[in-house]
């Protein structure tokens, strides 16, 4: 007798884990860059793309989401290695 290796729910999780891999390594690619879309002028002439970079607000957004999520994701794989252990009993409800 063969058995789908996912439930519609787990298909989803683990489809959604797979775009949330995607995701990452697309911000990962560009957590040292300025944005596109953040122009400079340098005032004096000198172009200086590490400040630049560094004082980019959508860089820094990208990099405080990415913070933020990856603590959402560390309290979800939790909650849900607890309802493992409870469902073994292993653990409390």
């Amino acid at each position: 007798m063969s058995r789908k290796p996912f439930t519609r729910l787990t298909h989803s999780l683990a489809q959604q884990a797979l775009e949330l891999h995607r995701v990452a390594l697309a911000t990962d690619e560009i957590r040292t860059l300025q944005s596109p879309a953040s122009g400079t002028r340098p005032e004096d002439g000198v172009d200086r793309p590490t400040e630049d970079a560094a004082l980019c607000p959508r860089r820094q957004r990208v990099v405080s989401e990415v913070a933020a999520v990856s603590a959402q994701l560390a309290d979800a794989a939790e909650r849900l290695e607890h309802a493992l252990d409870v469902w073994s009993g292993h653990g409390h409800p």
